[in-house]
């Protein structure tokens, strides 16, 4: 397939359901290029993986749980080559359109999942997140996402990247869909409905929000200080070292490289696929990686995970930015895409070390933009961050309409 200047992010149309009614009909959704799909083959955006792959004979599980709920597979859609980036951007497949700033990159790897549904072509997509994959494109395409709980959803039938880390994760316009869709893969019925509004007490965490660009730190700074009147306990946290998100980002990219080369070093040596000059860059720097870096990684992980538990305990919600910027420009050079990706798992790797929930609500940014803030709670505790995805739209909504407060 030649790469278009105008790619919608789908690569195969599809039209699959199973008749059934439930909680989920009247809807359609598409799902990341990742997924097993009964009678086609994942492409995982590399034509070597299409070609080297066999027919998948069922469907994913996340994708069964979604058909008998009533809702219609409509499309496949591209991803980052084999999901190892945070661009959006794949030389095989093109760039998926950003709806809401088609001058700039959609983020990844689940690109083409959040421009479907920021376009308005489906009502909500799959994809995976292991490091930030369902997280950042919901920022920079102005959606709401949920990355859940490690193991709440089966991976079964998705291709993996770093099995201890991939999630299946999901994106949609409003928090109505995406509580719908959780109750469906998290197997809770009406569990949002149900669940008791959020109290907190609710932690802004001060490292991440140093991160922020200044063309974004004023519009989360705003938004923030609105939850904080709307919130009943709410309060800033800190953690010890002010290096300490640069310390866990660093381990997690070790962590995250041994296990990419251990699931995919083999077939990567035998199949020798062309791959965009960034992701073959990532694959030869996961395949150097050594014993003893992952050994002083695995400390710094237990270190960063005791740091978490005490932020969340007595269950306690971290606030913080999605992503450290706006969405970069389709211009942008490889090595500011680079250190945009470095930026960004300074706040991605914390719910992914933790395997803790993380939802993002869109808020108004720069430029017209919607940005990304986000909520991670502790684990299994992912009904309760929909449900406060709930409240803080509504509450953030209510203020919009009214004008108070005016954001920046």
């Amino acid at each position: 397939m030649k790469p278009s200047d105008s790619f919608d992010g789908i690569v195969e149309k599809l039209n699959i359901d199973n008749a059934a009614a439930g909680t989920l009909s009247g809807t359609c959704f598409a799902v990341k290029d990742l997924f097993d799909v009964a009678g086609y083959t994942a492409g995982a955006g590399n034509p070597q993986w299409q070609h080297t792959h066999a027919q998948a004979q069922r469907n994913a599980v996340a994708i069964d749980l979604l058909l008998q709920a009533g809702a219609r597979l409509v499309a496949k859609t591209c991803t980052d080559e084999l999901a190892y980036s945070l661009d959006g951007v794949n030389i095989h497949y093109g760039t998926p359109v950003n709806p809401q700033a088609p001058n700039r990159i959609p983020g990844g790897s689940s690109s083409g999942s959040a421009s479907v549904v920021a376009k308005g072509l489906v009502d909500f997509a799959l994809g995976t997140d292991t490091s930030g994959s369902i997280r950042v494109p919901a920022a920079y395409c102005g959606l709401y996402s949920m990355r859940p709980t490690e193991g709440a959803i089966s991976t079964h039938g998705v291709a993996p990247l770093a099995p201890s880390y991939d999630t299946v994760g999901w994106l949609a316009k409003t928090p109505e869909l995406l509580s719908r869709c959780g109750e469906v893969l998290l197997a809770q019925p009406a569990a949002v409905d149900k669940a008791p509004n959020f109290q907190g007490p609710l932690l802004f965490l001060h490292n991440a929000f140093e991160i922020a660009h200044q063309d974004v730190a004023p519009y989360l700074v705003q938004a923030s200080e609105a939850l904080k009147k709307y919130y009943p306990r709410c309060q800033s946290a800190s953690l010890s070292e002010h290096s300490a998100l640069t310390q866990w980002s660093d381990a997690y990219r070790i962590l995250q490289a041994a296990e990419v080369w251990q699931t995919l070093g083999r077939w990567i040596n035998d199949s020798k696929p062309h791959f965009a000059p960034e992701i073959e860059q990532r694959f030869v720097f996961a395949s150097t990686v050594s014993s003893s870096q992952v050994n002083q990684a695995l400390f710094v992980r237990a270190q960063a995970i005791a740091a978490i538990d005490r932020l969340l305990a007595d269950g306690a919600v971290l606030c913080l930015p999605t992503t450290w910027n706006i969405a970069p420009l389709l211009s942008a050079a490889p090595d500011a895409r680079d250190y945009n990706r470095s930026q960004n798992f300074k706040l991605t790797c914390i719910a992914t070390l933790f395997g803790a929930p993380q939802v993002t609500v869109p808020i108004p940014g720069p430029d017209g933009l919607r940005i990304g803030l986000s909520f991670i709670a502790g684990k299994g505790q992912d009904v309760q961050l929909l449900k406060l995805a709930h409240q803080t739209h509504d509450f953030l909504s209510r203020l919009e309409r009214s004008g108070v407060p005016k954001f920046v």
